[in-house]
């Protein structure tokens, strides 16, 4: 937010490109031009309530301190006339690649449903979600099932994996024995977890192939070892890196009901 202090009376156009669910400007790499409603006092009170406020290093709780007390300036905050001539644009954003995805499908003669809301939660139970609803999509029709946002693993075991490589790993149990159904979960970054993957691809053959190269499935996913599995099935996608980062993209391909 002082950065728009500094750039007065300049007129400022930001081209943002956003990996924060919901597109909040002040948030998108921290906000440089954007209002910040947050104060000192918010900062300490959220310190407060994770118990960890006595950890902060006291160089950084003496400024929270300071500006508590009115010692310092806060952030320019909304209707600040700071503001009045900076403009903001979105120029690439999860819920824009998806609107991407949607043309270039419906070009391809696919009917194309939207997943209903965006992908926040557990990873694995998210891919397991989207499978069932791609089964219900069945039709005379070729179907295509959009879906995007930014799941979360929780970490039990020591395994290697990402966000969408443990996505696709509970996508594809779902899926053991289904015909017809296949997809596609990856980051837009083309980096998921600590990995040279982007995500990996998942259908009801994917169980059965794994454990044909000596991969169990269901283990792979108590341990968090989602890559191992995937890289021994053969359903990685490796794309290397982008250069961009609009969260993440699910795709789900279904054939026509025979």
């Amino acid at each position: 937010a002082r950065l728009a202090e500094e750039a007065q009376p300049r007129a400022v156009t930001v081209l943002a490109i956003s990996d924060v669910l919901g597109d909040d400007l002040g948030t998108i790499g921290s906000g440089p031009f954007a209002p910040d409603a947050t104060r000192f006092d918010d900062a300490i009170a959220v310190l407060r309530a994770r118990e960890i406020l006595a950890a902060v290093p006291a160089a950084v709780r003496a400024v929270l301190e300071r500006g508590a007390r009115g010692d310092a300036a806060e952030t320019p905050k909304p209707g600040a006339a700071c503001f009045a001539r900076v403009e903001h644009r979105v120029i690439a954003s999860n819920s824009l690649a998806l609107a991407a995805a949607e043309r270039a499908a419906r070009e391809r003669g696919l009917s194309v449903t939207r997943f209903e809301r965006a992908l926040r939660g557990e990873a694995h139970a998210l891919g397991a979600e989207l499978a069932a609803r791609a089964l219900a999509l069945r039709s005379a029709l070729p179907q295509l099932l959009l879906a995007g946002g930014e799941p979360t693993v929780r970490v039990r075991g020591k395994g290697r994996g990402g966000r969408c490589q443990e996505l696709a790993l509970g996508a594809a149990l779902a899926l053991a024995g289904e015909p017809g159904v296949t997809l596609l979960a990856a980051g837009t970054d083309g980096s998921d977890g600590p990995t040279d993957a982007a995500g990996a691809f998942a259908d009801g053959e994917s169980v059965a192939r794994g454990l044909a190269a000596g991969a169990n499935a269901a283990d792979a996913l108590a341990r968090n070892d989602a890559h191992g599995f995937f890289a021994r099935e053969g359903g990685l996608l490796e794309t290397g890196p982008t250069g961009t980062n609009a969260l993440d993209v699910v795709l789900v391909w279904v054939a026509p009901r025979s």
